[in-house]
């Protein structure tokens, strides 16, 4: 999973202190792989990274399966409660690939 972040951005923020850090969000991803790309200085190459991932600014949530595929359909770009969240991660990440 790659979260897309800023320090400047209110929603991303929302996700790293309320949906993060949930309880049954961390035992939903605690065998994910969790990147993280802070775009925070949105320099030429964070502008570089954001275009390449076809994210217009954070915060954006992308789910790959084990092969390096995103997962299509499962991008989340905005903040997502927990509530919300949990099930949308577990059907991204252990879903079969779409």
């Amino acid at each position: 999973m790659l979260d897309v972040y800023a320090d400047w951005c209110v929603y991303c923020v929302q996700l790293e202190q309320r949906t993060f850090t949930d309880p049954e969000v961390q035992r939903t991803l605690a065998d994910a792989v969790l990147l993280k790309a802070d775009v925070t200085a949105m320099d030429d190459d964070d502008r570089a990274l954001l275009s390449h991932l076809n994210v217009f600014l954070p915060p954006a949530v992308i789910f790959y399966g084990a092969d390096g595929s995103e997962r299509k359909g499962f991008r989340i770009s905005g903040f997502m409660p927990p509530a919300s969240f949990t099930p949308h991660a577990r059907q991204a990440l252990f879903a079969e690939a779409i």
